[in-house]
């Protein structure tokens, strides 16, 4: 069972490091940490917008850690933000067609990497 279980460690450990490897090569291109791949992605998989809150809870993030973000990624013309007249929180963002760009060669890049 030890066995089974030092294998399943090893396992996930790979697959953890070449998330990061993929993501840090990827945005180090734009200037951007790859901890942004997540926010990127998110908002990817939603076309129609998604609220700060939102983008929060699909990357597992706290509200200070996404406000820093979208300040970096909005402040690199990846996101823009709809304004909803409800608040900063319940805005819109939408990813910018060069941020569209970037999470693209992500998934191609991740593609590669899994097959």
């Amino acid at each position: 069972m030890q066995d089974r279980f030092d294998r399943f460690s090893q396992a996930i450990f790979e697959i953890w490091r070449s998330w990061h490897k993929i993501a840090a090569d990827e945005l180090e291109k734009h200037g951007l940490k790859g901890a942004y791949v997540g926010y990127l992605k998110a908002m990817q998989r939603h076309p129609e917008g998604i609220t700060a809150v939102a983008l929060g809870r699909a990357c597992y993030k706290d509200k200070a850690d996404v406000s820093r973000a979208l300040a970096t990624l909005e402040g690199r013309g990846l996101v823009r933000r709809e304004n909803s007249g409800s608040g900063v929180y319940r805005s819109r963002l939408f990813l910018t067609e060069e941020g569209m760009e970037i999470a693209c060669e992500i998934n191609r890049r991740a593609v590669l990497a899994v097959e």
